[in-house]
Protein backbone atom coordinates (compact mmCIF):
# COMPACT_ATOMS: atom_id res chain seq x y z
CA UNK A 1 0.00 0.00 0.00
CA UNK A 2 1.36 3.40 -0.97
CA UNK A 3 1.28 6.12 1.67
CA UNK A 4 1.39 9.67 0.43
CA UNK A 5 3.19 12.54 2.04
CA UNK A 6 0.86 14.00 4.71
CA UNK A 7 1.78 17.48 3.53
CA UNK A 8 -0.62 17.06 0.61
CA UNK A 9 -3.55 17.14 3.05
CA UNK A 10 -1.91 19.72 5.28
CA UNK A 11 -4.69 22.29 5.11
CA UNK A 12 -7.72 20.01 4.96
CA UNK A 13 -10.33 20.67 7.67
CA UNK A 14 -12.71 17.87 8.62
CA UNK A 15 -16.23 19.13 9.16
CA UNK A 16 -17.15 16.73 11.95
CA UNK A 17 -14.22 17.76 14.20
CA UNK A 18 -14.42 20.60 16.71
CA UNK A 19 -12.19 23.67 16.56
CA UNK A 20 -9.96 22.31 19.34
CA UNK A 21 -9.56 18.94 17.58
CA UNK A 22 -8.78 20.68 14.29
CA UNK A 23 -6.05 22.80 15.90
CA UNK A 24 -4.53 19.69 17.52
CA UNK A 25 -4.56 17.89 14.17
CA UNK A 26 -2.85 20.77 12.35
CA UNK A 27 -0.23 20.90 15.11
CA UNK A 28 0.38 17.14 14.78
CA UNK A 29 0.64 17.45 10.99
CA UNK A 30 3.24 20.22 11.18
CA UNK A 31 5.33 18.51 13.88
CA UNK A 32 5.39 15.17 12.03
CA UNK A 33 6.19 16.90 8.74
CA UNK A 34 9.03 18.82 10.42
CA UNK A 35 10.37 15.69 12.12
CA UNK A 36 10.40 13.36 9.11
CA UNK A 37 10.64 15.63 6.05
CA UNK A 38 13.05 18.38 7.16
CA UNK A 39 16.69 17.61 6.40
CA UNK A 40 19.43 19.07 8.58
CA UNK A 41 23.22 19.37 8.27
CA UNK A 42 25.76 18.34 5.66
CA UNK A 43 24.59 14.74 5.40
CA UNK A 44 20.98 15.74 4.61
CA UNK A 45 19.46 13.54 7.29
CA UNK A 46 16.41 14.20 9.44
CA UNK A 47 16.63 14.63 13.22
CA UNK A 48 15.49 11.03 13.77
CA UNK A 49 18.11 9.68 11.36
CA UNK A 50 20.90 11.59 13.10
CA UNK A 51 19.84 10.07 16.43
CA UNK A 52 19.71 6.59 14.90
CA UNK A 53 23.36 6.81 13.81
CA UNK A 54 23.98 5.80 17.42
CA UNK A 55 21.65 2.82 18.08
CA UNK A 56 21.86 3.53 21.83
CA UNK A 57 19.68 6.59 21.20
CA UNK A 58 16.89 4.43 19.72
CA UNK A 59 14.87 4.51 23.01
CA UNK A 60 14.67 8.29 22.62
CA UNK A 61 13.21 7.83 19.09
CA UNK A 62 10.77 5.21 20.43
CA UNK A 63 9.63 7.68 23.09
CA UNK A 64 9.25 10.43 20.49
CA UNK A 65 7.25 8.22 18.08
CA UNK A 66 5.06 7.00 20.94
CA UNK A 67 4.37 10.62 21.92
CA UNK A 68 3.24 11.45 18.37
CA UNK A 69 1.02 8.37 18.34
CA UNK A 70 -0.54 9.41 21.65
CA UNK A 71 -1.27 12.87 20.22
CA UNK A 72 -3.16 11.32 17.32
CA UNK A 73 -5.17 9.09 19.67
CA UNK A 74 -6.05 12.14 21.81
CA UNK A 75 -7.53 14.05 18.86
CA UNK A 76 -10.44 11.71 18.12
CA UNK A 77 -11.63 8.14 18.54
CA UNK A 78 -9.73 5.65 16.37
CA UNK A 79 -11.23 2.17 15.78
CA UNK A 80 -9.32 -0.89 16.98
CA UNK A 81 -8.38 -2.04 13.49
CA UNK A 82 -6.68 1.28 12.75
CA UNK A 83 -5.04 1.37 16.18
CA UNK A 84 -3.58 -2.08 15.54
CA UNK A 85 -2.02 -0.94 12.24
CA UNK A 86 -0.57 2.19 13.83
CA UNK A 87 0.95 0.26 16.74
CA UNK A 88 2.35 -2.31 14.33
CA UNK A 89 4.17 0.47 12.46
CA UNK A 90 5.58 1.75 15.74
CA UNK A 91 6.78 -1.69 16.84
CA UNK A 92 8.42 -2.37 13.47
CA UNK A 93 10.24 0.97 13.57
CA UNK A 94 11.32 0.33 17.16
CA UNK A 95 12.77 -3.14 16.55
CA UNK A 96 14.70 -2.25 13.40
CA UNK A 97 15.98 0.92 15.08
CA UNK A 98 18.56 -1.12 17.02
CA UNK A 99 20.33 -2.41 13.86
CA UNK A 100 23.15 0.00 12.91
CA UNK A 101 23.03 1.72 9.48
CA UNK A 102 20.01 -0.38 8.44
CA UNK A 103 17.90 1.69 10.82
CA UNK A 104 18.77 4.95 9.02
CA UNK A 105 17.85 3.59 5.57
CA UNK A 106 14.68 1.96 6.92
CA UNK A 107 13.60 5.15 8.70
CA UNK A 108 14.11 7.18 5.50
CA UNK A 109 11.88 4.82 3.50
CA UNK A 110 9.34 3.71 6.13
CA UNK A 111 8.50 6.99 7.95
CA UNK A 112 6.51 5.54 10.83
CA UNK A 113 4.84 8.78 11.95
CA UNK A 114 3.83 9.75 8.40
CA UNK A 115 2.25 6.33 7.90
CA UNK A 116 0.37 6.62 11.16
CA UNK A 117 -0.82 10.10 10.20
CA UNK A 118 -2.06 8.75 6.86
CA UNK A 119 -3.99 5.97 8.63
CA UNK A 120 -5.49 8.53 11.00
CA UNK A 121 -6.45 10.79 8.07
CA UNK A 122 -8.14 7.85 6.34
CA UNK A 123 -10.10 7.08 9.51
CA UNK A 124 -11.19 10.72 9.83
CA UNK A 125 -12.22 10.79 6.16
CA UNK A 126 -14.42 7.72 6.61
CA UNK A 127 -16.01 9.23 9.72
CA UNK A 128 -16.67 12.48 7.87
CA UNK A 129 -18.26 10.64 4.95
CA UNK A 130 -20.53 8.61 7.22
CA UNK A 131 -21.50 11.75 9.18
CA UNK A 132 -22.36 13.60 5.96
CA UNK A 133 -24.43 10.68 4.68
CA UNK A 134 -26.27 10.43 7.99
CA UNK A 135 -26.97 14.15 7.83
CA UNK A 136 -28.23 13.91 4.24
CA UNK A 137 -30.56 11.01 5.04
CA UNK A 138 -31.87 12.85 8.12
CA UNK A 139 -32.55 15.91 5.97
CA UNK A 140 -34.33 13.76 3.41
CA UNK A 141 -36.58 12.24 6.06
CA UNK A 142 -37.23 15.66 7.62
CA UNK A 143 -38.09 17.21 4.26
CA UNK A 144 -41.42 15.39 4.15
CA UNK A 145 -40.64 12.92 1.36
CA UNK A 146 -42.85 9.84 1.25
CA UNK A 147 -41.48 6.93 3.23
CA UNK A 148 -41.40 4.59 0.23
CA UNK A 149 -38.96 7.02 -1.48
CA UNK A 150 -36.68 7.40 1.54
CA UNK A 151 -36.52 3.60 1.86
CA UNK A 152 -35.00 3.41 -1.61
CA UNK A 153 -31.69 4.70 -0.23
CA UNK A 154 -31.59 1.91 2.35
CA UNK A 155 -31.89 -0.75 -0.35
CA UNK A 156 -29.37 0.74 -2.76
CA UNK A 157 -25.84 -0.66 -2.39
CA UNK A 158 -23.18 1.60 -0.90
CA UNK A 159 -20.08 1.72 -3.09
CA UNK A 160 -16.64 2.90 -2.00
CA UNK A 161 -14.54 4.78 -4.54
CA UNK A 162 -11.11 6.41 -4.22
CA UNK A 163 -11.29 10.17 -3.80
CA UNK A 164 -9.12 12.26 -6.13
CA UNK A 165 -6.99 14.88 -4.42
CA UNK A 166 -6.63 18.13 -6.39
CA UNK A 167 -8.03 18.89 -9.80
CA UNK A 168 -4.68 19.61 -11.46
CA UNK A 169 -2.50 16.79 -10.12
CA UNK A 170 -5.04 14.00 -10.68
CA UNK A 171 -3.34 11.84 -8.04
CA UNK A 172 -5.37 9.33 -6.11
CA UNK A 173 -5.61 9.57 -2.35
CA UNK A 174 -5.81 6.82 0.24
CA UNK A 175 -9.08 8.38 1.39
CA UNK A 176 -12.23 6.68 0.20
CA UNK A 177 -15.57 8.31 -0.61
CA UNK A 178 -18.80 6.45 -0.06
CA UNK A 179 -21.87 7.10 -2.13
CA UNK A 180 -25.15 5.42 -2.96
CA UNK A 181 -25.02 3.86 -6.39
CA UNK A 182 -28.19 4.18 -8.43
CA UNK A 183 -30.13 0.97 -8.72
CA UNK A 184 -30.71 -0.40 -12.19
CA UNK A 185 -34.43 -0.97 -11.96
CA UNK A 186 -37.30 -0.73 -9.51
CA UNK A 187 -37.78 -4.48 -9.74
CA UNK A 188 -34.43 -4.96 -7.95
CA UNK A 189 -35.85 -3.01 -5.04
CA UNK A 190 -38.93 -5.20 -4.88
CA UNK A 191 -41.22 -2.44 -6.13
CA UNK A 192 -43.87 -3.58 -8.55
CA UNK A 193 -45.16 -0.82 -10.81
CA UNK A 194 -48.88 -0.98 -11.57
CA UNK A 195 -49.59 -1.94 -15.15
CA UNK A 196 -50.90 0.96 -17.18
Amino acid sequence: MVYQNPGKRQGYVYRHLTHDQTSKLSEARSSINHLENTFVGYFLLTQSEYCLLLPLLNPFIIFQNNKHLGKLFDIAHVPKSYRRKMKRNLWLQSTIGFIPLVNVVFTRKFKCNSRNLQIFERCMQEEEDSALFQESTDNASASGLPTHITRLFDKCPVVKRERREGTQSGQRSAAVSMYYSPCISLSELGIVCPES
